[in-house]
């Protein structure tokens, strides 16, 4: 698999790069490993077909003599809008930064300075997310079967006798929406019950109301009212529910246990 580390302070990313091969070392695994100095660079490449398991990025990349660089951050959004799926970890040395992390949908982040449990444990999820088959659900829409990818899924809607499934942008020849032949709850207890794992807590449909249901982890923040999904796209969440659902959002994000170490 391979790995970028993409920070301005050469030492972090040569600390990062020693704790890689480590890891890569004890777990008989092959890992390259990319270096880059700023995001301008690292965005061209990715732009040219770069790919990658995982980027560590820098929250604050400093300003040389030359325009502001692009930051961690913003080089993330870059990759979400033009639909780069590679995971996302960021580095920074400044706490209250973390959370920005949860509008690109990454997978933790680093605090400087490093410890080495805590970086085992990012590429931990990033190797297990690489060798993770994707999961599928099949539904009944119109007149045939779909097979659609359980990560495509945003949300469940509710609408008479049939549903309306959400997806994120590109993914489904039938566009954004599939209406599906089939009852709200039903269709809930049946997706729940083929993806979610095995021993997993939350169900893979979290309810918001009475009319719909969210794939929390492909929900970008929410509102006092709302659940927001890419493209902006909102959900509603039932007065009773609010707190139910912020809760069902914060463990959906949260970072593995030792991250914030």
């Amino acid at each position: 698999m391979r790995i970028v580390c993409c920070d301005d302070e050469a030492a972090q990313v040569a600390l990062l790069h020693r704790y890689i091969d480590r890891y890569a070392e004890e777990k008989k695994i092959t890992a390259e490993v990319m270096e880059y100095a700023d995001c301008d660079t690292l965005w061209w490449d990715l732009q040219d077909g770069l790919d990658a398991g995982l980027l560590l990025l820098d929250i604050e990349i400093k300003a040389q003599d030359g325009p502001t660089p692009m930051s961690g951050i913003a080089l993330a959004k870059k990759m979400r809008e033009a639909k780069m799926p590679y995971p996302v970890c960021f580095v920074t040395g400044i706490r209250d930064h973390v959370f920005e992390g949860y509008d690109v949908d990454a997978i933790g982040y680093l605090l400087k300075p490093y410890e080495k449990e805590q970086i085992f444990k990012i590429l931990d999820k990033a190797f297990a997310l690489y060798r993770a088959p994707k999961r599928y659900v099949f539904l009944q829409a119109e007149k045939e079967r779909v097979k659609v990818e359980a990560d495509d899924i945003l949300a469940v809607e509710a609408q008479a006798h049939d549903c309306i499934v959400h997806l994120k942008e590109g993914t489904a020849e039938q566009g954004q929406v599939l209406t599906v032949r089939q009852g709200f709850q039903r269709l809930c207890e049946e997706m729940d019950a083929a993806l979610s794992c095995s021993g997993e807590a939350q169900a893979f449909l979290t309810r918001i109301h009475r009319s719909f249901a969210v794939n929390m982890k492909n929900i970008l923040r929410v509102t006092k009212d709302a659940c927001v999904a890419e493209g902006n796209r909102s959900f509603p969440v039932a007065r009773g529910n609010r707190d139910a659902v912020m809760q069902a959002f914060i463990a959906a994000n949260r970072p593995a246990e030792g991250e914030d170490a």
